[in-house]
């Protein structure tokens, strides 16, 4: 009886490590994909990108689209304070590992250059877009802060490497294409 007991004990444990085990190589994963967008190091981030979305939108046009919106000289972006919400439980569909994960973050927002910005429509704007209390505006630094939060979809062959999409609601017409129905 004993060992029947110690065995099933046994069971539960490896079972627990085996889900924190791949929880946790998402969080150490998705934690290099934004390191390397925090950085603005976007060739390094594609490698935490789902492969079937960069072969819908290629490779070297994400890093331009990535490049000229965090290089432009009129607007500065910077992103901080991430933080991973909550993982589901992995779905194994198709031979293939998924899991949704929600996670939030700051993103800076600053208007530069020579043309003048109507801040208070800005900030209204926002406001209406990501909620009254997700954003606000610091006169004193020129950045509005925006609390952002975003659902994404984790995937991977082998549970010790995860690859990423976020899941905006614009691109789900796309990525119906490449994720499973669940996923959306």
């Amino acid at each position: 009886m004993k060992q029947i007991l110690l065995s099933s004990v046994l069971l539960l444990f490896g079972i627990f490590l085996e889900a924190q085990d791949y929880k946790d190589q998402i969080r150490i994963d998705f934690g290099r994909y934004v390191y390397h967008l925090t950085k603005k190091e976007f060739p390094q981030s594609m490698d935490y990108m789902n492969p079937d979305f960069l072969k819908i939108v290629p490779k070297d046009k994400l890093v331009e689209v990535m490049e000229k919106t965090f290089n432009d000289p009129d607007l500065e972006i910077e992103l901080d304070s991430t933080e991973i919400i909550s993982i589901d439980d992995k779905v194994l569909i198709k031979g293939e590992n998924f899991a949704k994960l929600k996670y939030t973050n700051v993103l800076r927002m600053k208007f530069k250059g020579e043309k003048a910005v109507d801040t208070d429509a800005v900030l209204e704007n926002l406001k209406a877009q990501f909620g009254d209390e997700n954003v606000r505006y610091d006169s004193v630094s020129g950045f509005f802060n925006i609390r952002v939060f975003k659902d994404v979809v984790a995937n991977s062959k082998d549970p010790k490497r995860w690859t990423f999409v976020v899941v905006e609601e614009r691109q789900k017409p796309i990525l119906a294409k490449l994720l499973p129905a669940e996923m959306l």
